[in-house]
This record gives C-alpha cells, sequence and structure tokens, in this order.
C-alpha cells in the first residue's frame, strides 16, 4: 500500500512538472524558473532510495520465508517417511502379536484336553486301586476261610 502512494506521488509530479516530452512535436513549456526544483528532486530521490530499501528488504524476506518453508517441506517429508515406516513396523508386529496369540490359545486348549486326561487317568487309577483293593480282600478272605 505505501508504494503504490509513493507511484502516485511519482505521478503527480511529474505531472504538475508538465510531463514528459513524447516526440520533437510536443512544444517545449515557457517558465521563468526551472522544471524540478532541487526541493522536488531531492525528494524524488529520497523517494527512489527509500523504494530501493524497501525492495531489498522484501527480497531478503522472500529468501528467508522460502528457506523456512523448504526446511517445513522437507521436515514433514521426513516425518512421513519415518511414520510409513512406523506404521510397516506397527503392522508386522501386530501380525506376529496376532499369530503369537493364536499359538496361546492352542497351548490353553492342549493343555485343558490334558487336564481332562490327566482327571480321567486318575479317575481310573482310583477305580483300578478300589478294584484291586476289593480283589485282594476277596482273596483274602478266600484263602482263610475252609
Amino acid at each position: 500500500m505505501m508504494g503504490l502512494s509513493r507511484i502516485f506521488v511519482v505521478i503527480h509530479v511529474f505531472l504538475a512538472c508538465d510531463g514528459f516530452l513524447l516526440d520533437d512535436r510536443t512544444s517545449l513549456a515557457t517558465t521563468s524558473g526551472p522544471l524540478l526544483s532541487d526541493q522536488h528532486y531531492n525528494f524524488l530521490i529520497n523517494l527512489i532510495m527509500n523504494e530501493r530499501q524497501t525492495r531489498a528488504k522484501l527480497e531478503q524476506l522472500v529468501v528467508r520465508l522460502e528457506q523456512e518453508f523448504l526446511a517445513t517441506q522437507q521436515g514433514v517429508t521426513d516425518i512421513y517417511h519415518k511414520s510409513s515406516n512406523n506404521n510397516a513396523t506397527l503392522e508386522q508386529q501386530t501380525k506376529n502379536w496376532n499369530v503369537l496369540y493364536a499359538k496361546c490359545i492352542n497351548l490353553e486348549n492342549d493343555n485343558s484336553l490334558m487336564r481332562s486326561n490327566l482327571n480321567a487317568l486318575r479317575t481310573d487309577h482310583t477305580n483300578q486301586k478300589r478294584k484291586l483293593h476289593e480283589n485282594v480282600r476277596t482273596r483274602s478272605n478266600l484263602s482263610t476261610t475252609p
């Protein structure tokens, strides 16, 4: 916005000084004094110098912003690649966990089956022991009776 007001001032100063001579057909203005006073000349020079300084500052700012943008873009790219790698690792770990979980379930089922078999064997053992004691008692009763 500041640049537009300066341009307007420059145009206004040139128009106030009867503009530029565009070709040889334009008649020269007859004035008793110089077309540009020292004050006007100094004003224009200061205006041009200020515009150059402002443009240099803007160019530096644009360069800095471009560098920040590239650094941010690189950072985002790095984070994206790291997160992709992390996601792949997490997916593989999830698959491994699922396999381990399935094996655990199978082991629990095998354990339950073995406990059932053990209980069945204990029951059979107890029954066989009882039968053996009965047989021994029966034989001892048979052998003691005449």
